[in-house]
């Protein structure tokens, strides 16, 4: 396993997350429900310590990277949500990739789609990743336009696989790859 990784554009920072990245800016993230509504955190109550327990056990795993997604403010570098690379098949080489924008002052602004290209490139290129897929639910517009502007690309629908954050109904989750050859 890599460690020490740090993925740079412009003001952007993808870095190793850390235990000292868990506090209470963290949790608040994972509580507010215009964050969390297409996570699956969302079913789990979240504190402190179940956020170390998770982190600590993203670091010590084989096959998952879990970044912290940082941008430069002033003189110093603002944790402002998180990306990861996981369940990685060495065999077959491909991976899930996940990610959100906790802090909602940076919605909207491009970061996602920059933190994706980082990560998928990092995974390609460092860890000999082929395919990247990613899948979310399908009201989540924002989500599917990060990855399209990154470069991936619809693949398809899994039918009514989840209940919908919004109306609480059955919902589809569509899914999106990248290939290293793209």
């Amino acid at each position: 396993m890599l460690s020490n990784v740090k993925l740079v554009d412009g003001d952007i920072v993808v870095r190793d997350i850390s235990l000292d990245d868990c506090n209470q800016t963290y949790v608040s993230w994972l509580k507010n429900t215009n964050v969390n509504q297409f996570l699956e955190t969302r079913w789990v109550e979240q504190d402190v310590d179940t956020i170390k327990s998770f982190v600590k056990g993203q670091i010590e795993s084989n096959n998952n990277y879990l970044f912290a997604i940082t941008i430069k403010c002033s003189d110093q570098y603002k944790h402002i949500g998180n990306i990861k690379i996981g369940g990685i098949n060495p065999h077959h080489h491909y991976s899930e990739i996940s990610y959100f924008i906790g802090d909602e002052s940076y919605h909207g602004k491009g970061i996602a789609t920059k933190a994706i290209e980082l990560v998928s490139d990092f995974a390609f290129k460092k860890l000999g990743v082929h395919r990247i897929q990613a899948s979310f639910y399908e009201e989540n517009i924002a989500t599917q336009k990060a990855l399209e502007k990154a470069g991936y690309v619809y693949e398809g629908v899994w039918h009514e696989r989840c209940i919908s954050p919004i109306t609480n109904k059955y919902s589809n989750v569509k899914v999106y790859y990248k290939l290293s050859s793209m």
